[in-house]
Formats: C-alpha cells, structure tokens, sequence
C-alpha cells in the first residue's frame, strides 16, 4: 500500500516537471564544453608532501633497522673490543682475544687463503704491513706472540695500548 502512494506521489510530481519544462525557453543555452580528463592521481598538493614525508620516513626507518639488525663489520668488531675491555682479564689474555679479533677482520676483509695460515712471525708482519702506525712495534710484537705466552706472565705493556692499536687497525683495514 505504501509502495503504490509512493508510486502515485512519483507519477504526479514528474508529470509536473515535465509540463513545467515545456515552458522553460531553452534557446538562450550555450553548449557543454568538457573540461581536460582528470589525471591519473588527481590530488592536491598537501597529499603529494604527506606522501613523500611517509616516504622519506619509511626509507629512514627501514635504515634504522637494517642497522641495527645487521651491524657493519666496523661497528660489530668495536663492540667486541668494548665488550672485552669489560671483561677482568690479564694483559695476555687480552692479547690473545684482540689477536683472534685481527684475525678474524683480516679474515673478512684479505680472505682465508691469505690470512688463515699466518702465525707468530708471518702474523707479525701483516700486521705491520696493514697497520696505520708502524711505531706500535710492542703491541704488534705481543699481539703476535700472545698465543704462545702462559696467561698469568707479568708484562710491561699496558692494557690501553693494546685496545688503541687494535681499535686503530681495525678502522685502518675496514674503513681505508
């Protein structure tokens, strides 16, 4: 029932409009000129700057965690160098551990072909070949010598300089 008033309300109001239009005079209109197509992206310029902030953001973020996820070789070898610094160890364990880190970043960078075999004396003398400072003699002479010493033997080389020169070697190889 309410369909058919509804149906009946829609029939009287367009017969209306129709006869309303019959006297409209329509002469005076111009014709319709379309406008360009709308690209494919239409939108203002305010979205285009959201868009590349998020951009800029995620290439940023997905930075981030790459770094902190896969740290660089430099960055890895530091914090074992730290870490170690925290250990309490004797200078000649200190000695033997950074010689394994030099090692293993020579390893990484020269290849195991080239590095693998070196001990005391062919140990010695890459490291003074790769080495920034040729005047650390004493520190490359223990480094090298380390893996032979008894750990509880009394050195008159400082924990310090140990540190230093293997931090420093081990920016001169993985930094240039």
């Amino acid at each position: 029932m309410i369909l058919l008033k509804i149906f009946v309300i829609m029939f009287v109001l367009s017969s209306f409009n129709v006869a309303k239009a019959k006297e409209i005079d329509l002469s005076g209109l111009k014709d319709v000129i379309l406008g360009e197509k709308p690209s494919l992206f239409p939108l203002p310029i305010g979205w285009w700057i959201v868009i590349g902030f998020i951009v800029i953001l995620l290439i940023i973020s997905l930075f981030l965690i790459k770094r902190k996820l896969f740290p660089s070789s430099y960055l890895y070898t530091k914090n074992e160098i730290n870490a170690l610094k925290r250990k309490n160890l004797t200078t000649v364990q200190i000695a033997k551990e950074l010689s394994k880190i030099l090692k293993r970043v020579a390893i990484l960078k020269f290849g195991q072909e080239q590095v693998a075999s070196l001990s005391h004396q062919e140990w010695k003398k890459f490291l003074k070949e790769k080495s920034h400072d040729k005047n650390q003699t004493k520190e490359i002479d223990f480094i090298s010598k380390a893996t032979f010493l008894p750990p509880e033997k009394e050195v008159a080389i400082s924990n310090k300089s140990l540190y230093t020169y293997a931090e420093k070697w081990v920016k001169t190889v993985l930094k240039g």
